[in-house]
């Protein structure tokens, strides 16, 4: 290249600058985004059944399996949260968004899972409460047992390990009959515990 060219080129260059930086960046953005759909593209989990013509399934982060937390029970009442259900016991309707399971009085409750345990309170409405944490997102909530409970906040506990025992402490639902009141939460949202756990009268 000759010196009057180059000369030209560097004008060309400084005059055109703005246009050049822009038409750059463009460049960089799309290859980012490419980049980035790929990735995700790889990395999504899929479940193909070849019985079924091949149709493909989303596949959602696993739930280990969690046992029922009384050895003997009937249930009382169902988790239930678009009905009104009445509370005796508070004279009022509600959405019942837990499972109250009737047991003999001093019934030993066990973990439903391997989990920390991170709360352990008692208030009026809800009575003795042993909350325990577990792997994917998982909550559960154990109400209206006896106080003394057999762990405390921070403990490590098992599968089947006892937590403590059926009361009657719950003034919000005094009027029924001696039951665990449990409650599952998945990411902090309440969920049906019949869908997670096999839950029939034994």
């Amino acid at each position: 290249m000759s010196e009057n060219q180059g000369n030209k080129f560097l004008k060309f260059l400084k005059s055109n600058v703005y246009y050049i930086l822009v038409v750059l960046a463009l460049a960089i953005m799309v290859t980012v985004i490419a980049l980035t759909s790929s990735a995700n593209a790889q990395n999504v989990n899929t479940d193909v059944d070849d019985d079924k013509g091949g149709s493909t399934e989303v596949v959602t982060p696993g739930v280990e399996d969690f046992r029922v937390p009384l050895e003997t029970f009937t249930i009382l009442k169902e988790y239930n949260e678009t009905e009104l259900m009445y509370n005796a016991s508070l004279k009022r309707w509600e959405a019942h968004k837990s499972l109250d399971l009737s047991a003999s009085e001093d019934a030993k409750v066990m973990a439903i899972a391997d989990g920390k345990v991170t709360q352990v309170y008692t208030n009026y409405l809800e009575g003795t409460v042993v909350v325990i944490e577990h792997s994917d997102g998982m909550k559960s909530l154990y109400g209206s047992l006896k106080e003394d409970v057999s762990v405390a906040v921070g403990d490590e506990v098992k599968q089947g390990q006892v937590i403590g025992k059926v009361g009657a402490t719950a003034n919000a639902e005094h009027l029924d009959t001696n039951h665990l009141h449990f409650e599952l939460f998945r990411d902090g949202a309440k969920v049906d515990p019949s869908e997670y756990i096999p839950f029939t009268d034994k």
